[in-house]
């Protein structure tokens, strides 16, 4: 275990058995977080309808009020798309994804234009489930390794594995 880089040390208790990959609390949070946004966008069209009832009734408009649902029922929608999102990509590689070995094909790290290190990988991996290599790429943001010496090719290292799409490099 000791031999295997890491990009994030804090994955290493992840790896030690120590912990899960996600806290019960964000597990917690992906779980809730779309349910609670889900009754507020509903509550604001059940608000917006009431409002737009009393303009057909001949009521007077409460044009303030009718605009500020409709932006904060846009952004709960908005908000509750990218919570289920969220939620269905980590949920499954939390529950689902395998830890699996592999090594540094290609490394190279700079600094993009907003001034954070970014490690690019070149790996490759076993599919569990269907035994095919699978070479995977993928850009790190890594500030903390900024002003480390990066790991040679053919250094060890997990990969949290779900299928090519979804995976995460620990």
């Amino acid at each position: 275990m000791d031999q295997i880089t890491l990009l994030y040390e804090k994955n290493r208790d992840f790896l030690l058995g120590k912990r899960p990959f996600f806290s019960a609390s964000f597990i917690t949070f992906l779980k809730v977080a779309p349910f609670v946004l889900g009754i507020a966008a509903l509550i604001s069209a059940l608000l917006l309808f009431s409002e737009l009832s009393n303009l057909i009734l001949g009521r007077s408009l409460n044009v303030f009020f009718l605009v500020t649902t409709v932006i904060f029922l846009m952004v709960a929608s908005i908000a509750l798309f990218y919570f289920l999102q969220l939620r269905r990509i980590n949920l499954r590689l939390a529950l689902k994804g395998v830890i699996l070995p592999s090594a540094i094909e290609q490394i190279s790290g700079q600094t993009n234009q907003e001034g954070l290190f970014i490690i690019k990988l070149v790996f490759t991996v076993t599919d569990p489930n269907t035994s095919e290599v699978i070479k995977l790429q993928g850009e790190y943001p890594c500030q903390h390794r900024k002003d480390q010496s990066l790991p040679s090719v053919g250094s060890p290292i997990a990969v949290l594995y779900h299928d090519r799409d979804l995976y995460r490099v620990l």
